[in-house]
């Protein structure tokens, strides 16, 4: 699905600051000393910081994505911020579990269609950016 190129500072912003969390490849960017068992659900040393708030739970990344949605007028740059914030929040939930020493920590699917509809969200445009989703066409398989 082709996004229009009026992307507004919100949406710009959100994206990059996706891009060096733990969840992205350019991790090594802010942190430098990652390790592939920091976060799972065997590895009780993860707290709660400002630092993995961001990093881990995407907080910051997901602050941007909610302005970006609720400032533009464009119905495919809003559904795919609302996407996006929906993201955030798997990863928040995820990171949440882990600092509460959960015993079974899981991602939760976040595809919530009657929320977007009533955010406003085209669900066409919405559907869409599912469909297109390969994470999110692995869980529905």
């Amino acid at each position: 699905m082709q996004v229009s190129g009026n992307t507004t500072l919100s949406e710009t912003r959100a994206s990059s600051s996706q891009t060096p969390a733990h969840h992205r490849k350019n991790w090594l960017v802010v942190k430098q000393w990652w390790s592939q068992n920091e976060i799972d659900g065997y590895n009780d040393d993860v707290e709660r910081t400002a630092f993995n708030d961001d990093y881990f739970g995407c907080s910051w990344a997901k602050g941007w994505y909610t302005k970006a949605m609720n400032a533009t007028k464009d119905k495919q740059l809003k559904a795919l911020c609302f996407f996006m914030v929906q993201h955030c929040n798997e990863n928040w939930d995820y990171y949440s579990q882990l600092v509460k020493k959960i015993d079974e920590p899981h991602y939760r699917f976040a595809m919530n269609k009657k929320l977007a509809e009533q955010k406003g969200i085209d669900l066409k445009t919405y559907n869409e950016i599912v469909r297109e989703c390969e994470t999110c066409q692995s869980f529905i398989r």
